[in-house]
Formats: C-alpha cells, structure tokens, sequence
C-alpha cells in the first residue's frame, strides 16, 4: 500500500508528456563538436525550457516537459553560426550542422559565469564569490547557493551530506575534510566543484547509480605549495593561539600537517570528526562505536559558537600524506593526536513533568574534562575503471577522564570518570571483473577493549543499596571487551537498463561485559549483592542473502531491494545461572524511485522496511550506575524493533537563475515489543527499566529550504524551516502515558557583498518546542536567535568587522532579557608579503551569562553558562 504512495506522489509530476531529444553536433566537415550549447524553447528567441551541452563525441540528450504542440531547439556557441529548427513536440533526434563565423570583438572585460553546469557537475567560480575577508575555502564555501555548512564543520548540498571531499580529484583526508576546508586557502582555488550522482568507486560508475553529491576543489596550479601559520597573545586572562598549517598538492603526491594550540575557545578537535558515510558503497555495516558506559553529568553542549563558552587547552596535531605509486596504486597515512583540557561551570534547571506531580531539580556544576586520543591508519588504495582496491587498517587509542562537582539545593556531591578505550580494525574492499560481471569482497574486523569506572561521593540510591542510610561512596567499575567481524560477497552485472546486484554475507560479533557497583563507607565496602554486578557474555550471528535491482533509463531510476537474514542472539550470566536467546528470520525490503523532470527538477520517494535488535548496551541482568541521577537494569527479553520508514523529497537546482531549493518529508512507525519506565524520585533520581508489552512509536518531519543568488548584488539569501513530531508510549512512575513533541524550527539567512567596500550576514533562527504529557499540554518554549555580522573597507589594506549576536528565550509565561554579544576585528594586511595583523576584541559588553533551553518527552532543561569574559587578542596570520 505504501508503495502505491509514493508512486501516487510521483505521478502527477508527469501529467505533462515528456519528449527526449537526441542528437549531435558537427561542423562542415562532419568533426564532431563539443561544448556547443542547445536549447529548447517554446518561442522562436524566448522561453527556454530546457538546457543541454554536447559532450565530448558531439552527443546530446535533452528532455522537456511541456504541452506544446510545436517547440524550438537551437544549436549555438563561440565561432560558430546559430542553427535552429522548428519541431514537433515529440521524441526524436536531430542533428545540427553548425557554419564557422568570424566575430569581431571589442576590448572588453569578460567575467566568468558564477555557476555553469556540465552534465553532472557544478561549477563554482571562486573569484565570483570570493570578498576581501575571506582567508579560507570554508569561508567561500558557506556563502555557495544550495551548500551549507554545520557548526561541527558537515558540508551539506541540497540538505543531504556531500559523501567525499576531493582536492585535484584525490581523497586524502577520507571524511576529515574539515582540516583541509578550514586551513586551506581559498587564493590558491579556482573552483569549488559539486559532483552531483557521485559514484565513488569507478568501476561502478554507469552500473551502480548513487543519490549522494562529493565536493571537489580545483586548484589554480599543478604544483602548489601554501598553508597558513598563525601567533596570537592576549589577556583576561593570559591566552594564546598559535597554529601551522603546511600543505603540498602535485598530480602524484599531498600531503596537509597542522599543529594548533589555544585557550581561547576555538575548539580545533573538530577538524579531526569524521563527518561521512564510513564506506562509499553505503551498505557495509561496521561496529567499532565505543559505549559510554559511565558518565559525569556534563553541561549539554549549546547550540551556538564554542568561542563564547568554551574553557580550553588544546592541543591538536596531524599528518596526512597520499602518494601515487606503481600501478595506480595510492598509498595513505593519515594520523592524529588530540589533548585538550576543558572546563565547565553553569547551571542547569531539570523540570520533570510527571502524571501526579511535577518535579523540579537545581544545579549548580563545576566539571573538568581531559581528553587524551591518538588515531592511526594506513590505506593502500587503487580506484580505476577497470578495477577497485582498498584497504584501511586502523588503530584508535584514547584515555579521558572527568571530574565534577554539584551543588544542589540540599546537598553537593563529587562525580569523576576514567574511560579509556583501545581498537583496533581492517577494513577490506575489492572489486574486480570475471567475465562480463563484476565480483565485490568486502571485509571487516575489529577488537575494542574499553575499562570505565566512576566514583561518586555521597552515595547514592540508598533505598535501593543500603537500607535507607546514607554511605561515603559508591563506585561502579564495568569492563566491555568486543569482537566483531562482516563479510560479503557480491555480483554485479548489467543487463540493458537494469543491474543486478545479488550478495551473501555473514557477520559475528562476540561481547564480553563485566560490572560491579561497590559502595563503601568509612573505607570498607559494602555488600549490595550480586543483582549490582553483571558477568554478561552476548553474541550475535547474522547470515544474509539479499537481490538488489536498479533501473536506471532515461529519467527514472528505481532500486528495489530484498535481502532475508538469519539472526541469531545469546546473552547469558552464568554467574547468576541465566541466559537468553532470540532467533528471527526477516525480510527487509526497500524500494526507491527517483524522476528527473528536467536538469532541474527532480522527485524522489522511497519505502523500507527495517528491523533493529538489541545491542550489549541494552542486554545486561543486573544493576549498573550510568550516572550520579541514573540507575539502569536491563533484565528484559532482547528487543526487537520494526519500523516502516516513508521517505519523500522535491529538489530543484538551477544555477542559469541561481535558484536552488529542496522539500523533504519522513514519516517513520516503529513496532516495539518492549515499553520502558522511568521512575523519578523526589530528588531527581532516574531508575530505567523494560518489561515486555508492544507499543508504537511515531516520529515524522518536514523540511525545507530555498535560496536564490542574486549576481549582480553578490547576494545569496536562503529560507527555511523544519517541523518535528514524535508521539510514544512509555511508564512514567508506574503510570503508563502517551508522550507528545512538536518542535518548529523556521530559519533565514542572507549574505551579501553588495559593495567593494562593505559586506554583511545575518542569521535568524527560531528554536519552537511543545511537549504533550497524558493529554496535557505542557508549556511552549521559544528561544530566538539573531547574528548579524558587518564588514567595512575604510581603506585598500584594512578591514573593520563587527559580529553581533542577540539571544532570547520565552518558557510559557516567563520571559528572560535578550542576551547581547559584539565581537569587533580589526585588520591590517600587508599584501606583498601575505601577513595580515590583526586585533580581536571578543565579548566586548562583557557578557558573563547565557540560558538555553531544550525539552524531551517528560523533561523541561533551562541551563545557564557561564562564558568567556571579554578579552582582547593580537594575531599575526602568515600565508604562502
């Protein structure tokens, strides 16, 4: 029925017949022409509704939707006479015979296109976007029509993220493109390059057609040399910001090295996330996840920039070197290594709205946060038309820790974490070609051992660990060590429109998890008994076949696919003499249809069927201390969730008019055989359990964003919105209740280098949410957020710039004062030897507190923060 749905939300986008016209280009002497521009339009010189080039043989395909009886196409470009016909508005082919023709030109200035489109590829001219204040890719890139970038550094294009970052068409950093995007300087790029349909593994390309877009950057030379450096001091109190960022890019060697320092707030662990899909084929699963079993309960992280309450020391460094060897072969070393010392102080109050009472809980933290990692990995890569290699080993070592103090209204404690963790992983990936078809074989296997503890002073849950009397101390100690290993095996073949994709797989994965919860007092241990310690041993089995089908002619392309999987879990405590275990047999079908109207417009939908069993974290026997507030007991059947996901979406990109826009819907339905309860007590204690009963969960979303780029201003402005609602079952303090949220989150963003002398961005951002508890609804939140930042020129080699930010929340009736910040910059630059001097005067008003808000299901949390005071920074910024 579903299925039905989405190709009744297709079909009326056809009402309209579409014609395809073909053909080809050539001149006189029958030489095949390529670049030459063809048009469709409905009137003689106007209406042009249809837009194609011819490719390198002279070849084109172009198709309208439109209901004329009669149209006309033209065949027209540089030195060459314009050519047009009048034809009938049906499918057919037509060739053009173009006329050399001399043309006299004047002296004049010729500026490139912004944005010019060839097949799949958009271009981006950097000298088109580029203003005076820009110093790296990542600022051009955020002011790109239809491109954005979120605050953790995630590039996304059309609102789904790009899937590989390439400079000069290789892949050095894998998906930690942020250091590449925020150090590499945007005078040393001509173009920034969407590659839309991008199919990473060549092999594949024209066989197996991908939804996802890459990002590619186009240097100015062959060999280039550049990189950033950077010394800055200040005070309030005594800061520092140094970093050196050296880079080299040939056609057979890169290599990027960064080492930065600061206590300044600028958070630079961003730039080594990993920010996409693990594996370019996005059907390999792999588990090297760590589970945070133990916790401080930290501040959230706000949503707004890391320079106005982040309390660091950090420091970042990292080596990435790829070189082309024999063969094709690209060899790759990328390593990192992250210390970064942290501090936390605000407040938070915890609203928990419960069916008989609403509970509140102040707050009062002061944490201490060590972060301590270091990542290695080496790939041997080959990536041809002919043939696909690659294999990435891994090692991933890191040792945090945390400490924290809390004042609450009664009483305080002292909380503190020791979490370090060791994996270690290979990933293989294969494909070559037997015969006419090709054979893929791709492999995983991993080990992690992760020892986490947490100490918490007083005492806590006494109830349940000793009688009702308060103790010192309780520690819970919890030990996880994990194997996991996947293999498939697949074909790939082509036969007319249609490839046929089979595949076998396997995957295994053997956990062992041991906790204890030790409370003590007056320096002996306590008893509690042995329901507070786990010996849990948890495997799971999984063999898969599957067929997967794509047709991909003309303007349609359909996948549909149906993989069956036995699923075999065993958790058992032999400690406690228990054990469980699940054996399913399933079916997970999915079916995606994708229609391109024209080059511009396109729909897409899909349907699937998906199922979700538990992990180790959600199948333990016994008690375990997540967290100072958080008691968890896991003494459940293993869940088994099945989920009916609908996803729909509109896209239209045109950069002729430079409009780009997109609208996308997601309804998911999930079945849960388990229903969770929560019981808070007085003081804001959580116990979590499960018992075995069915119940729903709904989630859906809508969003939407469109943008136009106004050339002749240099103008960008984009609108957008999203709508977000969930509804669950679940007991509250024994009370089995209906939970409802709605969060509305509109947004508007305009940017502007309207002049030489000035430029300007402004940001406003709505943050709307609604819960709905028992039938109740609960109080709206609302939190307004505006940036607006001001460039000025005064003069050819200095910059003034000015950000301004301005945020206010609103909690039902209580409303609190906006909150102002002003940053001013001020900048010298000495062009001929690439330095730029500059003076930063951050949290000029001295603003010393923010508040936040964010609601769940039964919970309202405001948090206060306290930020960073006003301070004043000199830096001097070095490019070659």
């Amino acid at each position: 029925m579903r299925c039905w749905f989405v190709l009744f939300f297709l079909l009326p986008f056809t009402a309209f017949s579409k014609s395809v016209f073909t053909g080809s280009v050539s001149d006189h002497r029958a030489t095949s022409l390529q670049g030459i521009n063809i048009a469709v339009q409905t009137h003689g010189k106007s209406g042009m509704i249809a837009f194609a080039i011819s490719d390198k043989d002279g070849k084109f395909i172009i198709s309208a939707s439109n209901p004329s009886d009669t149209l006309y196409i033209s065949a027209y470009g540089l030195g060459y006479s314009t050519q047009q016909f009048k034809i009938s508005n049906k499918t057919q082919e037509i060739l053009f015979r173009l006329s050399e023709q001399s043309i006299q030109l004047r002296e004049v200035a010729i500026k490139p296109n912004p944005i010019t489109r060839h097949v799949d590829t958009l271009n981006y001219d950097v000298s088109s976007f580029k203003n005076q204040s820009d110093r790296t890719i990542s600022d051009l890139i955020r002011k790109l029509p239809g491109i954005e970038i979120e605050p953790g550094g995630r590039i996304l294009y059309q609102g789904n993220p790009i899937n590989k970052y390439y400079i000069e068409g290789l892949d050095l950093l894998e998906g930690k493109y942020s250091l590449a995007n925020e150090n590499l300087s945007v005078d040393a790029v001509s173009k920034v390059q969407v590659l839309e349909n991008h199919q990473p593994i060549r092999i594949l390309d024209s066989l197996v057609f991908s939804e996802n877009a890459a990002l590619n950057i186009r240097l100015k030379s062959k060999v280039t040399t550049t990189g950033t450096a950077q010394l800055g001091a200040g005070f309030a109190p005594l800061l520092w910001d140094a970093k050196l960022t050296p880079m080299i890019f040939t056609k057979k060697n890169q290599f990027i090295a960064s080492y930065q320092a600061n206590n300044t707030g600028n958070d630079a662990s961003t730039q080594l996330r990993n920010l996409t899909f693990s594996n370019p084929a996005n059907r390999f699963e792999n588990r090297q996840d760590i589970v945070d079993w133990v916790q401080i309960i930290a501040l959230p992280p706000p949503d707004f920039p890391a320079s106005r309450w982040l309390n660091n020391n950090i420091h970042v460094g990292s080596i990435n070197y790829l070189k082309r060897i024999k063969n094709d072969f690209d060899i790759r070393v990328n390593a990192s290594y992250l210390n970064d010392y942290q501090q936390q102080q605000g407040h938070t109050t915890t609203i928990y709205f419960t069916p008989a009472d609403t509970i509140s809980l102040s707050e009062r933290k002061y944490n201490r946060l060590f972060f301590n990692r270091l990542e290695t990995d080496i790939t041997l890569n080959k990536n041809t038309k002919k043939t696909f290699f690659k294999n990435q080993f891994a090692v991933k070592s890191s040792w945090d820790k945390s400490m924290g103090f809390v004042k609450r209204t009664s009483d305080s404690l002292t909380q503190s974490t020791q979490k370090p963790s060791f994996i270690i992983s290979n990933t293989l990936n294969d494909v070559f070609r037997v015969g006419s078809q090709l054979i893929s074989f791709d492999s995983f296997v991993s080990w992690l051992r992760t020892p986490q503890s947490l100490t918490v002073t007083p005492g806590q849950f006494e109830m349940l660990l000793s009688q009702g009397n308060p103790y010192q101390q309780i520690e819970q100690e919890a030990l996880q060590t994990a194997f996991y290993t996947h293999h498939i095996l697949s074909l790939t073949k082509r036969i007319h429109s249609f490839t046929i994709l089979p595949q076998v797989g396997f995957q295994i994965e053997k956990n062992k998890f041991e906790s204890a919860l030790i409370p003590m007092s007056e320096g002996k241990e306590l008893e509690p008994g042995i329901a507070y310690s786990n010996h849990t041993r948890w495997q799971r089995l999984k063999y898969y076949i599957g067929l997967k089908t794509q047709f991909n002619k003309m303007s349609w392309r359909i996948e549909i696919d149906v993989p069956f999987s036995y699923n075999r879990y065993e958790v058992s405590d032999k400690w406690l003499d228990r054990e469980r275990d699940l054996t399913k047999l399933i079916a997970e079908p999915r079916i995606s249809i994708r229609y391109d109207f024209n080059s511009y417009l396109s729909a897409n939908g899909s349907l699937s069927l998906k199922h979700h069993f538990g992990e180790i974290k959600d199948s333990y026997f016994c008690y375990l201390l997540k967290n100072y507030r958080t008691l968890v007991r896991q003494d459940t059947p293993l869940f088994h969730n099945k989920a009916v996901v609908l996803n729909i979406g509109i896209s239209y990109r045109n950069p002729i008019v430079g409009v780009f826009g997109n609208v996308h819907y997601s309804r998911t339905l999930t079945h849960q055989n388990l229903l969770y309860e929560t019981k808070i007590s007085q003081q804001g204690g959580t116990e979590l359990y499960a018992i075995e009963k069915e119940n729903h969960l709904l989630s859906s979303s809508v969003s939407f964003q469109i943008g136009k780029y106004i050339s002749a201003l240099k103008t960008n402005i984009s609108l957008g919105s999203g709508i977000n609602f969930n509804r669950r079952s679940q007991l509250l303090n024994g009370t089995a209740i209906e939970a409802k949220n709605l969060s509305f989150i509109p947004n508007f963003k305009i940017t502007s280098n309207f002049a030489d002398w000035a430029e300007i961005d402004y940001h406003y951002k709505v943050l709307s949410y609604q819960n709905e508890l028992a039938d109740v609804s609960r109080q709206r939140s609302v939190q307004h957020r505006h940036q607006l930042n001001l460039g000025v020129y005064p003069f050819k080699q200095g910059y003034i710039g000015v950000q301004n930010s301005v945020f206010s929340n609103n909690f039902g009736n209580k409303a609190t004062p906006p909150t102002l910040f002003a940053d001013l910059t001020l900048r010298y630059t000495i062009k001929e030897k690439k330095i730029d001097i500059e003076i930063f005067w951050n949290n000029v008003f001295n603003t010393s507190l923010l508040t936040t808000i964010s609601a769940s299901s039964f919970t309202y949390l405001e948090s206060d923060y306290r930020l960073r005071p006003s301070q004043l920074l000199l830096k001097f910024k070095f490019s070659y």
